[in-house]
């Protein structure tokens, strides 16, 4: 009867263990907090060489890359005709009302 037992013990041991063993070989590793997983990405297993991932992203197609978002080249480029000097006499010269005008748009009040 105490065999039993012991096989009973040790099965549901190895139960319950077999989840926590095989995430160990894995990035992703159980954690006591509210997500439950930590991600670590220097456990991953690489199955590609750093000459292998080069000459792919070499070798592909620059037009077939799919993009997020607006085209870089839409956004016109800021230009300024003042120089530093104009603008800093500029704000010298600002009355004390504009000056208060300036710092509450600034902050938020």
């Amino acid at each position: 009867m105490k065999s039993r037992q012991y096989q009973i013990v040790t099965l549901v041991a190895a139960a319950l263990l077999a989840p926590a063993i095989s995430m160990a070989n894995t990035e992703w590793h159980q954690e006591n907090s509210d997500r439950g997983f930590s991600y670590h990405p220097e456990h991953a297993q690489r199955t590609l060489g750093r000459a292998q991932v080069q000459s792919d992203a070499r070798s592909a197609e620059p037009g077939r890359i799919i993009r997020e978002g607006a085209p870089l080249d839409t956004f016109p480029a800021a230009t300024s005709t003042r120089t530093r000097e104009q603008v800093r006499s500029e704000q010298l010269s600002l009355s004390a009302d504009e000056k208060q005008r300036l710092q509450q748009l600034t902050r938020g009040n």
